[in-house]
Parts: structure tokens; sequence; C-alpha cells
């Protein structure tokens, strides 16, 4: 994250101007640049400060700008502050694996940190055909649960995938649900035809289920 100031010279003579930075933890998850730079007489430079937050928990995080023109006996300090909320997901995949009927599950959201978290959840438009969620936004204290609902029965036979978005300020959770609606149960018999010709007297029918479940026959002669 980068926060830009705007620093103006009002004087007639060029300054020199140092910025330091200082955190409340020791860390390094804040910088400026530059560190030293000179403004021309009346002139406007920007100073670029910057919020790393890698390899940090959730937390609020102080630190400090100190800006500095050692020829003039000018300082400034400016506090900053930084919030990190992080959320997590009991599953990344969801798979419902081969079904006929409509099937539920929950899905739990995790707060990391101890700040409430608002999020929302976007699913791909076309998967409202077979898939319902509920809730789509929420503000999560300690946990919160998410109802996934798949409904093979209003779709054809086939694979379905859909990827789940839960996004908050400062990041992003992904859920991949997956169901699979079989073929119904479907008899086929080969050959269709049966010549014994003038010197055959047997013949080898193949009979199989072309779908999915129990098919009962019999043969009628």
């Amino acid at each position: 994250t980068t926060r830009t100031l705007n620093i103006e010279n009002t004087t007639s003579e060029p300054v020199l101007l140092e910025i330091d930075t200082t955190t409340a933890d020791g860390g390094s998850w804040l910088s400026a640049d530059p560190t030293a730079t000179t403004i021309s007489a009346l002139g406007l430079i920007e100073i670029h400060i910057l919020m790393d937050p890698s390899g940090l928990a959730p937390g609020t995080y102080e630190g400090a700008v100190r800006i500095s023109a050692p020829a003039l006996d000018y300082v400034e300090t400016l506090p900053v502050s930084m919030l990190l909320t992080a959320l997590g997901v009991s599953e990344d995949v969801v798979d419902f694996g081969v079904i006929t009927e409509t099937a539920t599950t929950m899905l739990t959201v995790e707060n990391l940190g101890t700040t409430p978290v608002s999020w929302n959840l976007v699913a791909p438009p076309g998967a409202a055909l077979w898939l319902d969620v509920d809730p789509l936004a929420g503000i999560t204290e300690t946990t919160s649960r998410i109802t996934i609902l798949v409904r093979p029965e209003d779709v054809p036979p086939g694979q379905y995938s859909a990827m789940l978005r839960i996004t908050y300020e400062g990041g992003e959770e992904t859920v991949d649900v997956r169901m699979a609606r079989p073929i119904p149960p479907e008899l086929k018999a080969e050959p269709s035809v049966i010549d014994f010709g003038a010197s055959r007297n047997e013949e080898m029918i193949a009979v199989w289920n072309n779908g999915i479940g129990v098919v009962g026959w019999r043969i009628d002669a």
C-alpha cells in the first residue's frame, strides 16, 4: 500500500529534506521514498510512504514518518496506522461428488484477527442454474457459516464447477464447488440383430448399463 505526501517549499531558497520512518513494533513494514531530497525554491515534491504487510499477522500496526529540514530547524512527525484483516475458510474445495438429488453443506468463515471483518461473496452467474449460496455478505467477528446448496436435478448430466470468491478489505478467499450429475440408467445391448445363417447355432449378446443406477431386464423369446 502506498500513500503520497505533497510537500511545498514556500521559501526563496532550495531546502534539503530528510524523511525517516519508525514503527512501534520495530518492524520494517514502513518506509519512505525518497529518504532525502532537495526541494527547489517555491517548489513542490511528492514523498511516497510505503506500507508492506507481507509476513505480518492480522492486527493494528502503528508507526510514524518524521520529515525534517535541518537548515530551517523544521520537524514534522506524522502518525501512521495500518490495520490488517484476514479471513480463513474451512475448505477451499467442496466436492459433492456424483449425486442425483439436492444436497447441502456448510462452509465456515473464520476471522483470523480481532477486528470484525466485512465480506462479500460472489458466484459465477451461470452457476445459478444449479447452485445456491446463503448469505452473500456478512460481518464476521469470530466465525460465520455459509450454506452451499446444489441442485443436480435442474441441469443435464455432466460435470459442474463454480469458483466462489469471498472478498474483504485486504484479501480474497476462493472456494471451488463441484458436483456431477450422472447419466440416468440406460440398458444397452449389442448386437441389435442376430443372424444365425445356415450353419451357426449360437451368438453372444453384450448387455450393459450405459448410465449410473440399476436397470432390471429380462429376455423374451
